[in-house]
């Protein structure tokens, strides 16, 4: 009788959450996935703006490892280095934790995958080039798609370089920040 009155609504209560919690696979095209156990998303809106919940803008100590995980990939927020890096165009991929503080300060990240053919990143060069003091461009494996473009809470995945459509997201994202410190 007490398995009745006990058991039963707690096998009801267990499943229930095991349903809730478990990761199901997203059937809206506008999400993307940015599991970190998944190194390449499968559902990406190439081209939209993906609003992103902000997570803080909480300093870490340069090569910490305590840090909140931050919700997207790349990141748009959260905790990061208290330096931020110079403006410009990087060879060599930059820490995440580096990256957001530009983004803090209204700049814009264009990062893209090492793969990326030659051809794309000098057009990827020429757009941050022309926005000079902000944008900060470096290449970034982990990306989910080829192309990022991020700013403060904003996050846009391309598959080519698209002038019109980066320097649209440019001129809407740039500076809207709470330390909005961009040229």
């Amino acid at each position: 009788m007490k398995l009745l009155k006990y058991g039963l609504p707690l096998l009801v209560v267990a499943i229930i959450a095991i349903v809730l919690i478990s990761p199901g696979k997203q059937k809206n095209s506008s999400v993307v996935q940015t599991n970190e156990s998944e190194s390449k998303a499968t559902d990406i809106a190439f081209g939209q703006t993906i609003d992103i919940e902000i997570q803080g803008q909480n300093h870490v100590r340069p090569g910490t490892t305590d840090y909140t995980a931050h919700n997207s990939n790349p990141p748009t927020s959260g905790d990061h280095y208290a330096q931020a890096p110079g403006w410009g165009v990087y060879k060599k991929e930059m820490s995440d934790l580096s990256a957001v503080h530009a983004l803090e300060h209204g700049g814009i990240w264009i990062s893209y995958q090492g793969s990326l053919d030659d051809e794309s990143v000098k057009e990827l060069k020429k757009i941050a080039n022309s926005n000079a003091g902000a944008v900060i461009m470096s290449p970034r494996d982990e990306n989910p798609a080829p192309i990022a473009i991020a700013s403060w809470g904003k996050l846009m995945y391309l598959e080519t370089p698209d002038t019109a459509i980066i320097k649209n997201f440019i001129d809407a994202n740039k500076n809207n920040t709470h330390e909005p410190f961009a040229r």
